[in-house]
């Protein structure tokens, strides 16, 4: 190989690496991010237990006996919380020599790079999951009215924006197009704008 030749590998090399060193940068910390938040913010409590004493009914529903509430986005933000944790294990432990031993080093950068996209769309996800569920919770509170209802500028003006897409579970019905809505709100970044409506110098 040309000695140009060889730099030309040499700075391919180095950027494969990095991009490479990102992806897997990238899974290793956005996925026990969002593991910690789901476990001290996630609606486990909302969902499995009556806490009475914030104002919120069983599973988040005023009609509890016949209607499942919010177990079903607990089911789906647990379970894909549990799928970070497996896409977060490192793909370049798992390389292979190849070539006939001439690479024996495989930087499994394309697997780093679809398991990195796959952390980050389950961690939206998650997070629309856990803003439905602080809505309906919201909702619950000023229903009863025997709790504070009061929120922040910032926090109410994202309420209310949720609740022009997604109406109050009152009943059982299909809640995937009330996920999918709030999912919608998370990835397009509108909601980043109305915080930054509020506090300007927000990055």
């Amino acid at each position: 190989m040309s000695g140009h030749g060889l730099a030309i590998f040499t700075q391919y090399g180095k950027l494969l690496a990095l991009l490479v060193g990102t992806m897997l940068f990238m899974a290793l910390v956005v996925s026990p991010f969002i593991i910690f938040v789901y476990l001290h913010c996630n609606p486990y409590p909302l969902v499995l237990r009556c806490l009475r004493e914030s104002g919120l009914t069983a599973f988040l529903t005023t009609q509890a006996g016949v209607n499942s509430g919010f177990m079903i986005v607990q089911y789906a933000a647990a379970s894909m919380v549990s799928e970070n944790k497996v896409y977060a294990h490192p793909a370049s432990v798992d390389s292979i020599p190849s070539s006939a031993n001439q690479e024996d080093i495989v930087s499994m950068g394309t697997t780093a790079a679809r398991k990195a996209k796959m952390i980050l769309q389950n961690t939206q996800d998650v997070l629309a999951d856990e803003l439905l569920t602080a809505c309906q919770a919201i909702d619950i509170r000023r229903r009863l009215n025997t709790h504070g209802q009061g929120l922040t500028p910032l926090h109410e003006a994202i309420y209310q924006h949720v609740r022009k897409e997604v109406a109050f579970y009152e009943v059982d019905r299909e809640i995937w197009p009330d996920i999918r809505a709030v999912e919608k709100m998370i990835r397009s970044g509108e909601l980043l704008d109305i915080v930054k409506e509020y506090i300007p110098d927000f990055e």
